[in-house]
């Protein structure tokens, strides 16, 4: 069901984040391929943790921003890729979730100077902040404000939420991207239904 829903929505460039690679994916990569995609690009592998994965349909250099080095999963929750023909830097990344907060402030702190490091680039992070944009001053919030005030915007998507509970009683808008002073976004939209499948929502 996810190469039917990328081959309908049909991205220049598609970041998974949560992604864990193995003998099992194969299918999938070979899948990608098939859909007119370059073999794709992940980041390091770590026993237990989740990677990110960038692929796209031009060619692809390593990219040069470093990943916060805080924890493991915040290493390879994070990957950098230039891609020369369009003029772009996509960084896609997963916020790991940090039970103490001297933990997430840590974290922040170190991806704050990562986001600062591309200010110059055409850069757009993307994937799961776990930054709900009501939150303007915990270490994550007040990071998130020094960011937009060096010029990095933050779209307003299509669409209300971007995680619901189980339950379908709660939902969060977490996920974003982040955009350096050079780049302008058009329009940006949270899918929550494509071709025959509920992408997010609750459990039943």
């Amino acid at each position: 069901g996810v190469l039917e829903v990328i081959g309908a929505v049909s991205p220049d460039v598609l970041v998974l984040t949560e992604y864990v690679h193995g003998s099992s994916r194969d299918g999938f990569i070979s899948g990608l391929l098939d859909l007119g995609y370059d073999t794709p690009a992940m980041s390091e592998k770590a026993r237990g943790e989740n990677q990110v994965l960038i692929a796209s349909r031009q060619p692809q250099a390593t990219g040069y921003i470093q990943a916060p080095t805080f924890t493991t999963a915040a290493t390879t929750n994070f990957l950098h890729r230039r891609l020369p023909d369009a003029g772009l830097d996509g960084i896609g990344f997963r916020a790991p979730y940090y039970k103490l907060s001297a933990e997430r402030d840590r974290y922040w702190s170190q991806l704050e100077q990562c986001m600062l490091a591309a200010r110059t680039l055409n850069a757009v992070f993307i994937g799961d902040l776990n930054w709900p944009r009501s939150d303007n001053y915990t270490g994550r919030g007040l990071s998130m404000r020094r960011v937009m005030h060096q010029g990095f915007t933050v779209p307003e998507p299509e669409g209300s939420w971007s995680y619901m509970s189980a339950n379908g009683k709660s939902s969060s808008l977490i996920d974003h991207a982040v955009l350096s002073p050079t780049v302008k976004c058009t329009r940006s939209r949270f899918i929550y239904r494509e071709s025959g499948h509920l992408l997010a929502g609750p459990g039943t």
